[in-house]
């Protein structure tokens, strides 16, 4: 894919440029042209849940990370004078780009001396064999000229389209419990990630979360830790629940607590009114 085409504006996929039809242009950073093209190949609403796996690649970040870049991208469409385009906020769903989207694949040729250089004139004292076998290796020359080029455009193709699609190769979902440990089973189910290298107490945690009691809860839940990339020995904690019965699923992130507050923490999450669980 060499560039997208949408409405008034044109992405070059290369050099994550945005350029509009008078040839006004802004350079986009590696996160707001990722979402940029994520939303223009969905073609159908986003929900958060999506561009954070797809852009951010699960990693804790907080909503407001994704609203920064959704309002730089919608300055950047009005710096290009480009009004008809518009991100919409889909209320408790995530965002959608309605537009139509053109996909630019074909590469510009280029000419070269070798295919414009004209033929040296044939003797005409030149026997017609020699005058033969003289044309026959121009003509292959030209073509041995023509064959390298075309090969080392496909290369940089190939080159160039490995960077274009690396933010959208698959990745493991969120909600996939073969990359956890489950800590209980019941309603709800526990799931625990540790990305802290044993910064936590699982144990500790397991004993907490059991002394819970719920009324009804037929949620799975995914715990992920990391270490904070705000403070040191600090740890960063993503939830999510995912509901058993429903498509419905609720995101929590606490972006400091201890091995002291873990359980409080992961319990909170269960105050929202996506998924519903009671405490007794």
């Amino acid at each position: 894919m060499k560039a997208i085409q949408f409405s008034s504006l044109k992405l070059e996929c290369e050099t994550r440029t945005l350029s509009n039809d008078v040839g006004n242009q802004v350079v986009l950073r590696p996160l707001p042209y990722e979402v940029l093209v994520f939303l223009l190949l969905k073609g159908a609403p986003a929900s958060r849940e999506e561009l954070f796996e797809k852009c951010w690649g699960g990693a804790v970040v907080t909503d407001q990370a994704l609203t920064n870049v959704i309002s730089g991208l919608r300055r950047h469409f009005h710096v290009l004078s480009a009004k008809e385009i518009n991100i919409q906020t889909i209320s408790k769903v995530g965002y959608f780009l309605d537009v139509e989207v053109k996909i630019i694949e074909a590469l510009e040729s280029v000419q070269t001396n070798e295919d414009t250089a004209d033929v040296e004139p044939i003797s005409v004292e030149a026997s017609p064999q020699a005058s033969l076998e003289s044309v026959e290796h121009t003509s292959k020359q030209g073509l041995h000229f023509k064959a390298s080029y075309l090969l080392v455009f496909a290369l940089l193709a190939m080159i160039a389209a490995t960077f274009v699609f690396e933010p959208f190769k698959p990745r493991s979902p969120f909600t996939d419990s073969s990359q956890y440990v489950q800590l209980l089973d019941g309603e709800p189910t526990f799931y625990f990630m540790d990305g802290t290298d044993g910064m936590v107490d699982k144990a500790f945690l397991t004993a907490q979360l059991r002394k819970a009691s719920f009324t009804h809860c037929a949620v799975n839940a995914y715990v992920r830790v990391f270490p904070s990339i705000y403070e040191p020995d600090v740890i960063a904690m993503t939830v999510r629940l995912k509901s058993k019965t429903s498509p419905h699923s609720h995101v929590f992130q606490h972006f400091n607590v201890t091995n002291l507050t873990m359980a409080e923490s992961v319990l909170m999450a269960f105050d929202n009114r996506e998924v519903r669980c009671e405490l007794q």
